[in-house]
């Protein structure tokens, strides 16, 4: 979102280049201000009609002959785009626009990993009934008489990536192993697409902060080694490795696929598969 300061205007025929004032920068900027009064934007003319001089807070970066299909981010937050010969102010303090396709994560993810990932949020195969989130044709899904939601009487398995921000795990003699995990969804469109899913399924549950999968086990004698390990990318059979479900501490990044299961009260998403693309980084205190 941008927006331009009161005092601050251009013209489309005359603004083709900016510059910013800095503490320190030995040219001199075309813009006087007074000692004591708090600095608003200002625009002056110089000597070349096509400069403008733009100044903004002390703490600005200084931009100079920037072309017209250029993008500048200050450190204050602010970002100027120009878009043909107009140039128009974000609001000091106000983040950026971000695509809501974009990747975020908390650790370095391999470029070859990236790219295999973009490939599987962006699943759409409704002859096996598999979606990534926030592709999932929801108005075409239905529930079938097993508890599932299913496309064309399959259930449907989503896909999603994002960071691990809890765990558990639990095993005992009177109850099956289960394990669960709590995943902050890397793309925007996935938030979005989850609050959407409940709002449709189970309006009356609030939507939950973060994506949760359920891994729950029919027998006590599992060998709870069902996370693959894939920092090259998912790979099926003999290539795919598998690590146990400890292996999934807070700030890995994982990609997970499940199904969704009506449950009493509301629904749960059921992991059908996990893979660990990128481990987290773990520091050990002296």
């Amino acid at each position: 979102m941008s927006s331009k300061r009161p005092s601050s205007h251009t013209s489309p025929a005359r603004s083709s280049r900016l510059r910013r004032r800095v503490d320190g920068d030995d040219e001199q900027p075309d813009i006087k201000k007074e000692k004591g009064v708090e600095e608003e934007a200002a625009v002056e003319e110089g000597e070349d009609d096509d400069v403008v001089s733009v100044a903004y807070s002390e703490d600005a970066r200084i931009v100079d002959d920037i072309n017209d299909d250029r993008s500048v981010i200050a450190e204050d937050g602010e970002t100027v785009v120009w878009e043909g010969d107009q140039a128009h102010a974000a609001v000091a303090g106000e983040p950026a626009a971000v695509d809501p396709e974009e990747l975020v994560f908390d650790i370095w993810v391999d470029p070859k990993s990236l790219r295999n990932i973009r490939r599987y949020v962006q699943t759409y195969a409704p002859q096996e009934a598999m979606f990534s989130l926030a592709m999932v044709p929801l108005d075409n899904c239905t529930w079938l008489p097993d508890g599932s939601l299913g496309y064309q009487e399959v259930p449907v398995r989503l896909r999603t990536v994002g960071t691990v921000v809890g765990q558990a795990f639990h095993a005992d003699v009177l109850h099956y192993p289960e394990f669960v995990c709590r995943i902050e969804l890397a793309r925007g469109v996935d938030k979005t697409a989850l609050r959407r899913i409940y709002h449709t399924c189970v309006p009356h549950k609030p939507v939950p902060p973060y994506f949760e999968a359920y891994k729950r086990y029919g027998q006590h004698s599992s060998t709870f080694e069902s996370v693959f390990n894939s920092p090259d990318g998912v790979r099926a059979g003999a290539l795919a490795r598998t690590l146990p479900f400890t292996s999934v501490l807070i700030g890995s990044v994982v990609l997970v696929e499940s199904t969704v299961r009506r449950i009493v009260g509301g629904m749960e998403f059921t992991m059908s598969a996990i893979h660990r693309i990128a481990a987290a980084v773990v520091v050990l205190l002296q």
